[in-house]
């Protein structure tokens, strides 16, 4: 009976931790090639499924499976749920269309938006900065596109290295020498003393 309660009490030791990585809008590894992102109380989880290349589950709070997106056209790197909870951002590769920015909404299921990256070095992460404005991270630039994927801004990084970002209401790049942050729409350069 010892044992029982034990173990009782370590599985709701991992649920808290895992709720407390979902509120905090943190990547969440899961293993076996799943991975999960969230947006508040809705995650965006990426997991392999026989004939696809990915698939996108989007879940509530309570982990009930709300929208499921299959790809058969490009493996999902990245995924993301709008903060208003009405969009879904999906990063794809593919070796004929290398990185592609898919938007689907979440209220009927249709595709409302698609951008190509060609020739743009390699993309590995999507996120919202607001309902409207998404956040592409490559190694060569970061791409802000809106809700229907139309290219808003870019920055190129011009053969410097990406070191970290965060989103904090505002985008923030770091690189071994600068930081930049996207404000209102303009990228502002400041050096690291």
């Amino acid at each position: 009976m010892a044992r029982k309660i034990a173990a009782f009490i370590f599985a709701a030791a991992v649920i808290a931790v895992v709720a407390l990585y979902l509120r905090n809008l943190e990547p969440i590894s899961l293993g076996d090639g799943a991975s999960a992102t969230a947006a508040a109380d809705y995650t965006a989880l990426i997991t392999e499924e026989s004939g696809f290349l990915g698939v996108v589950t989007v879940t509530d709070t309570y982990g009930e499976a709300l929208y499921k997106w299959q790809s058969s056209e490009g493996y999902v790197l990245s995924a993301a749920v709008s903060p208003r909870h009405d969009a879904l951002a999906v990063l794809t590769a593919s070796k004929d269309s290398p990185f592609r920015l898919r938007i689907f909404s979440l209220q009927n299921e249709t595709e409302q938006g698609s951008i190509y990256m060609p020739d743009q070095g390699v993309f590995y992460d999507i996120k919202y900065l607001d309902n409207n404005r998404i956040a592409l991270f490559g190694s060569q630039a970061v791409i802000i596109t809106d809700g229907f994927a139309r290219d808003v801004s870019r920055y190129p990084f011009e053969g410097k290295t990406l070191t970290g970002y965060s989103i904090s209401p505002d985008l923030v790049l770091t690189f071994e020498d600068t930081i930049v942050n996207y404000i209102n729409g303009e990228w502002r350069n400041e050096p690291i003393a």
